[in-house]
């Protein structure tokens, strides 16, 4: 329930959509929390579908929102965005281009420039 509440409007109603449940009724952003909540509380199978955990900002969001890496981490798109911002300032103030480092410290593969073009067009 907790990680419903900062999701907006559009995408609970997506959700409910999904799980099967009319929101035509529901008419305050509590009510569409509720009873997104409770469909997926009911349903262990929809919710590991719908919902991943991004280790990197430790929330659970809808699993579109989450942008896979060459390495197989997975986190999601406002980290990777964020991640990608800071890496290419750090180009342009150095002057230098460097392989944009994945955004778990421990790991050793790089985030390939075909992964961060993609994203950049994908969210623009």
């Amino acid at each position: 329930h907790e990680a419903l509440v900062d999701w907006k409007p559009k995408s609970l109603k997506a959700c409910l959509e999904q799980c099967g449940v009319s929101h035509q009724t529901l008419l305050e952003k509590d009510e569409l929390v509720k009873a997104l909540a409770k469909c997926l509380g009911d349903n262990e199978k929809l919710r590991l579908q719908m919902l991943t955990f991004c280790e990197i900002c430790c929330r659970w969001l809808r699993t579109e929102d989450m942008w896979p890496l060459t390495c197989s981490h997975l986190c999601c798109e406002i980290c990777l965005g964020r991640h990608l911002t800071v890496e290419a300032e750090k180009m342009l103030n150095n002057a230098k281009r460097h392989a944009i480092p994945c955004l778990f410290p421990d790991c050793a593969t790089p985030i390939s420039a075909t992964t961060a073009a993609g994203f950049c067009k994908q969210v623009r």
